[in-house]
């Protein structure tokens, strides 16, 4: 399924991302796993990422976490989770775009993919516990969500 496809790669590539010139390992703070759901004016969260950035001032040991929100649920595990600590929950609001339609002089097995597109972000906190699990429910609104622009990262 096309759709599918655009959005496994849309994802696959902010994981690339975040561990790019990352050092494997032990070393560094230790990160916990969280899970949870999304809901958006009361309904499940139908697609998006979720990311975790611990609000510390030791930058250098506060690795961001990125999870995938689908039909509003998300599961982030503890090899790349966040680490403990009061956290800035940052969700992209994601929609898949249409498809378009393949050139009548293209030759490929390709098919064309769908656009991603992020409709806003929305910012909450959350706190990230050491000890016992940590599963969220993030209850968000509307009127939160913000332009795209706005994101400083």
């Amino acid at each position: 399924m096309p759709t599918r496809t655009a959005f496994s790669a849309l994802l696959t590539l902010f994981t690339l991302i975040l561990f790019t010139g990352c050092g494997g390992g032990d070393s560094g703070p230790s990160r916990y796993g969280v899970k949870g759901t999304v809901t958006l004016d009361g309904a499940p969260l139908a697609m998006g990422n979720i990311q975790f950035q611990p609000q510390t001032a030791d930058i250098n040991n506060a690795p961001t976490a990125i999870g995938y929100i689908k039909d509003g649920s998300f599961v982030i595990h503890p090899t790349v989770g966040p680490i403990a600590g009061p956290q800035q929950v940052v969700i992209r609001l994601v929609e898949m775009g249409e498809v378009p339609e393949k050139a009548p002089d293209d030759d490929s097995d390709e098919e064309p993919e769908a656009e991603t597109i992020v409709k806003g972000i929305i910012r909450t906190n959350a706190e990230i516990k050491a000890d016992g699990e940590n599963e969220l429910t993030l209850e968000l609104t509307s009127d939160q969500i913000q332009p795209e622009e706005q994101d400083e990262e």
